[in-house]
Formats: structure tokens, sequence, C-alpha cells
């Protein structure tokens, strides 16, 4: 009982934290005039941005595997980039926690030592 009034607790603190930084954020926005200029845009920009950073991401993933098969590990290229992808992710919240993240997540997936992974982010 103790242990879901402590969860429900963070669950309402962090919500109201989120909705206040919201709030904070979008609190001088016109949105009529947002939705204006969203409509007017040239999203072909956006759709080549995705596709070069997708083909980055993925060769970036393709080293990372390239480093750890010398440990006698072979991890799917999938996991490799998942692992990286919520990486990037936890950096959003703290800066250089995604190098961690990223080799505890492909850890957990391939069952591969994580002291392992953080050499070949070191390297």
């Amino acid at each position: 009982m103790r242990k879901e009034i402590i969860q429900t607790t963070k669950f309402i603190a962090f919500f109201a934290a989120g909705m206040a930084l919201l709030w904070l954020a979008f609190r001088n926005v016109n949105f009529s005039k947002l939705g204006e200029d969203l409509k007017g845009a040239n999203y072909s920009w956006i759709l080549l941005s995705i596709i070069f950073a997708t083909l980055a991401f993925i060769s970036r993933a393709r080293r990372w595997v390239l480093l750890i098969n010398p440990l006698g590990f072979n991890p799917l290229l999938r996991n490799s980039f998942y692992a990286m992808m919520t990486g990037y992710l936890a950096n959003i919240a703290l800066p250089r926690v995604g190098e961690i993240t990223r080799c505890v997540a492909l850890g957990k997936k391939e069952k591969i030592p994580v002291d392992q992974l953080i050499g070949t982010v070191v390297v």
C-alpha cells in the first residue's frame, strides 16, 4: 500500500511539473498564426532531413556493432540502433547519461556485459 502511494505521488508531482513547464513554454504562442504558418511550410526539406539523419544513425549503429564484434558478441543492427536512440532520448533529459543508457539497453537485450560495452563507447 505504501509503495502505491509513493508511486502515485511521484506521478502527480511529475505530471504537475510537466504541465507547468508546458504552460511556461506556450503561454505567449499565438496558435492561430502557428497553424497558418504550418500550412504554408515546405515539408520536403523536413522529410529530406529525416532521411539523412536516419541514415547517419544507422551508420553509427553499424559502426558500434563493428566495435563490439571483436569482443566475441554479434548484436543485431536493429537492437544497436534502438539502444542508440534510447541513449539520444536520455541525453535530452541529462547530457552524457545517454552513453551509459545505450550500453545498458543493449547489454540487457543482447546479454552483453555492460562494462565491455562502455569500453567500446570510450574507444
